[in-house]
């Protein structure tokens, strides 16, 4: 049955299925490419009722011709996933309590049946089904010794929108990740928040979520980085995370992070240091060298930056460092900014 109280007009849900549908129906292939021009095509809608974000389409990894979408609805305002599916698919098991938009027969020809599926940083199963069961690609991964801003910040959606944004606007031959900074107690907030922001944004290329706390909580396979002082007992700690991250999360980055002199000290000593701290008096870009020699990254804590500071960075550390953003809301176009200075290799 049809409710009477719909999150946005039928017709109007009906209209992006069709702006879905008539482009894959030209070109099947489901790319970026396919998104852009259905984005194009949902933009000449002028849609009243509702926000569509064609980044985020993805096809039901099991049901040929079931596609989902994120949405937003205006009056009032809420987050959904549309999804579209032939009137011969089963209903979806994915996902609890789907609401039933319409089923109605397209212009083009097809039957079909609209479902608004409840979407929002507070849904975590939700948001758990469509990153475990439709697409893995926008849960967070190790990135390994590239270069990483992180970002941190009281309110998460806010934050995670402004860092999907700034990856989804970033050139291909930025060679920067970026990617969340978090405590135990933040840390599943952040993860919700980060995995809705990137399918909104419709980004797939990858982030860092780094839990910067000693503390293991129970859930924190979440994340895919780990830092740790040396003198917060660090070797300890990895064995740790080893042995109690869950088996589908096996892969991560950790940082074990030490003043210089202490880098030294423990590489002759065997220690394998990740990341060595920037001097508090700001001179970091004097120690660069040093940190390179012990084949660590530079770890800069909380320093205002500027595009041409990150691009001598870059350069200094042959593109190994971590700029932990200051606390607070970080815009994506500052993100950008600094980021699209950094190009693919090293900058001299």
């Amino acid at each position: 049955m049809i409710p009477l109280d719909l999150p946005f007009r039928a017709p109007e849900a009906g209209r992006v299925a069709e702006a879905v549908l008539a482009q894959l129906k030209t070109s099947p292939r489901l790319d970026d490419a396919a998104r852009a021009r259905i984005e194009t095509r949902i933009e000449a809608l002028r849609l009243e009722s509702l926000t569509a974000f064609a980044r985020s389409i993805e096809a039901d990894p099991v049901h040929n011709g079931v596609y989902y979408i994120a949405v937003d609805s205006r009056e009032p305002f809420r987050h959904y996933l549309l999804r579209i599916a032939p009137a011969a698919a089963p209903a979806t098991s994915s996902f609890r309590k789907p609401i039933l938009i319409a089923r109605l027969r397209l212009a083009t020809g097809p039957e079909v049946v609209l479902n608004a599926i409840p979407f929002a940083p507070g849904d975590p199963e939700a948001i758990h089904s469509f990153t475990t069961v439709v697409n893995r690609a926008f849960l967070p991964r190790p990135c390994g010794p590239q270069a990483l801003i992180s970002v941190s910040g009281g309110d998460w959606v806010r934050t995670a929108e402004s860092v999907m944004q700034a990856a989804a606007s970033l050139p291909r031959q930025a060679s920067v990740w970026l990617g969340l900074r978090t405590d135990a107690a933040g840390l599943k907030a952040a993860a919700l928040a980060a995995s809705w922001a990137a399918v909104r944004a419709g980004w797939r290329g990858g982030y860092s979520l780094c839990l910067d706390d000693p503390a293991l909580p129970a859930d924190h396979g979440l994340a895919s980085r780990y830092a740790c002082r040396i003198a917060s007992g660090a070797l300890e700690f990895q064995g740790s995370v080893r042995r109690t991250r869950p088996a589908e999360a096996r892969s991560f980055d950790l940082d074990i992070v030490a003043t210089a002199p202490e880098a030294a000290v423990l590489r002759s000593a065997g220690v394998i240091v990740h990341g060595v701290e920037a001097p508090v008096d700001g001179q970091w870009l004097e120690t660069a060298e040093a940190v390179k020699r012990l084949g660590a990254a530079l770890v800069v804590d909380g320093a205002s930056a500027s595009p041409a500071l990150l691009t001598g960075l870059n350069a200094a550390t042959a593109g190994r460092w971590h700029w932990k953003a200051p606390p607070g809301r970080v815009e994506a176009a500052q993100i950008v900014a600094l980021a699209t200075e950094l190009r693919s290799g090293v900058t001299g």
